[in-house]
């Protein structure tokens, strides 16, 4: 099953990287977060060696032992390792408006699932539909 929000690996490094909001279909806004919440999500990984990017003389000008790429979406499957690795993002921004009814409302900034108008409904205000989103490390 391919990843339901593909981002290629290159969009995560440059020239946005964390922090940046990426539009998806449907009116859905995603902001990438903070890179503790990229070790926190990824401490299970069990081969991280393949994520490892060695450049001595950049490392040493800048002081870091290691450079690290972006996972890339790996469907789960025999002989594959570290499959279903998602980057974390969180929803932003947190108000959505419905433009049927004017009606506003606040969500989490973790729901994994996109907002639906749940104000006053003039026949059927769904403006939204509810697809479902597997967690909140969407990619």
């Amino acid at each position: 099953m391919p990843a339901k929000k593909p981002i290629r690996r290159s969009q995560l490094i440059s020239p946005w990287g964390v922090g940046q909001m990426i539009n998806f279909p449907k009116d859905e806004s995603l902001m990438v977060v903070g890179l503790d919440m990229w070790e926190e999500k990824f401490r299970t990984i069990s081969e991280l060696d393949e994520f490892k990017v060695t450049e001595e003389r950049l490392a040493k000008r800048l002081g870091v032992k290691e450079f690290r790429l972006p996972p890339d979406f790996r469907d789960p499957g025999p002989g594959i390792t570290n499959p279903s690795l998602k980057i974390p993002f969180v929803r932003f921004p947190r108000w959505h408006y419905c433009t049927r009814c004017g009606h506003m409302e606040k969500v989490s900034i973790y729901d994994s699932q996109k907002p639906t108008c749940s104000g006053v409904s003039f026949g059927s205000c769904l403006l939204y539909t509810s697809d479902a989103a597997d967690d909140r490390a969407i990619v």
